[in-house]
């Protein structure tokens, strides 16, 4: 997810290149789980190997770095179901050479809609989620 880049920092801990602080650990492999479809928290802690408890504390986190958002479900049963998935930051650029299409926060991948045919298709699986 993150290509070892620093680009800021936060208190004593350096900002890496995938907007989370060097040192954390827990909050960039909850990420790695999150994909782009919605998830229930008790998945999300599967994936990761995390308690239920553990993982929410770093939804929560990671959604005030506004690097995943919940979305709240009613069910029939007057019941509401909490679901999470990762947002990219909006206003990237396409990543290919010479090309300034500006990408949507709903698209995973580094280029436009254009050049993803260029992606392999385990390239594709890996940064979809």
């Amino acid at each position: 997810m993150t290509d070892g880049r620093r680009i800021g920092f936060c208190g004593r801990s350096q900002i890496m290149a995938d907007g989370l602080p060097e040192r954390a650990h827990a909050q960039r492999a909850v990420l790695r789980c999150l994909g782009m479809r919605p998830a229930a928290v008790a998945d999300i802690a599967r994936r990761a190997g995390m308690s239920p408890m553990v993982t929410r504390k770093r939804l929560v986190q990671l959604r005030a770095l506004r690097l995943a958002e919940s979305v709240r479900v009613a069910s029939p049963d007057s019941a509401h179901y909490t679901f999470w998935r990762r947002v990219v930051p909006a206003g990237r650029i396409c990543a290919h050479p010479g090309c300034e299409t500006r990408l949507s926060r709903y698209n995973p991948l580094s280029v436009c809609a254009l050049h993803a045919g260029e992606l392999s298709y385990e390239e594709w699986r890996e940064v979809a989620g």
